[in-house]
């Protein structure tokens, strides 16, 4: 009987060992999309958040971060990129563990999604030629705006009344606008700033939107992954507190964009 007693036993505890690893891989902390890697979404196309120089190797502001948050997490960073529609798409199967793009916060992707700490503060310009007046958010009534609905921007424009012209990257947005297919598009003014020192000769002017404030910038993380987010906010405090960020912000802004 104490025999059968202990085989049994036995029994239970090598299927307890065999269930263990098992259970562990459902912790967050091996919910990672890749093992030992940071798997980073982002356009690629964005500068100076994320692009290729004339190299063709990608870098940009947020590039860095996702370098610095791989390195201290002792993981490899992966960039995947994609279109901005397909950013929170890919998120949200797994495809990505964060997002990093440029990306604000709204109700919508607070369901959805995980928030780290804001790491940026966007400044938000209109973007038109000098024929077209605008100065404000009412101006934008009935004007045909080139924007990405999934964007913060594109919902921006269309609860000011603007005529979605949708498009998929910030270039299309320009190019749509200096064709006169579109009046204009709210966007970045950093991004604005760098396309136009290599665009010059280009008649596209960036308008400050007085009545919109700065907005916090964050990296999207998969719900699944708690543990990662508190990791990432760690991270992005030390390299707040070091100065790190503000370095940054000024070699990609030209301007410390880390304070609103």
């Amino acid at each position: 009987m104490k025999k059968q007693l202990f085989i049994i036993g036995s029994i239970i505890l090598l299927g307890i060992s065999i269930l263990s690893p098992v259970i562990a891989n459902a912790s967050t902390d091996n919910y990672l999309v890749k093992k030992n890697k940071l798997v980073i979404g982002m356009e690629g196309s964005y500068a100076p958040f994320g692009y290729r120089n004339k190299k063709g190797k990608l870098t940009g502001f947020e590039v860095e971060i996702a370098k610095l948050l791989a390195k201290k997490l002792n993981l490899k960073p992966e960039f995947k990129l994609t279109k901005f529609d397909s950013l929170t798409i890919g998120l949200n199967s797994h495809n990505f563990d964060i997002v990093l793009n440029n990306m604000g916060y709204s109700k919508e992707r607070g369901q959805e999604f995980l928030f780290s700490k804001t790491y940026l503060y966007s400044r938000t310009v209109a973007i038109h030629t000098k024929k077209v007046k605008i100065n404000s958010l009412k101006d934008i009534k009935n004007k045909k705006m080139a924007q990405s609905t999934a964007s913060n921007y594109g919902q921006m424009a269309i609860k000011a009344g603007g005529k979605i012209v949708s498009v998929t990257g910030f270039a299309e947005e320009l190019n749509l606008i200096a064709s006169g297919r579109a009046d204009g598009s709210i966007n970045d003014l950093g991004a604005f700033s760098i396309w136009k020192k290599e665009n010059k000769n280009n008649l596209l002017v960036a308008t400050d939107l007085k009545d919109v404030k700065a907005e916090g910038v964050y990296a999207l993380i998969n719900k699944k992954e708690i543990k990662l987010q508190q990791k990432i906010d760690d991270t992005l405090m030390t390299l707040k507190k070091d100065g790190t960020l503000k370095k940054l912000s000024i070699k990609y802004f030209g301007m410390d964009l880390t304070e609103q």
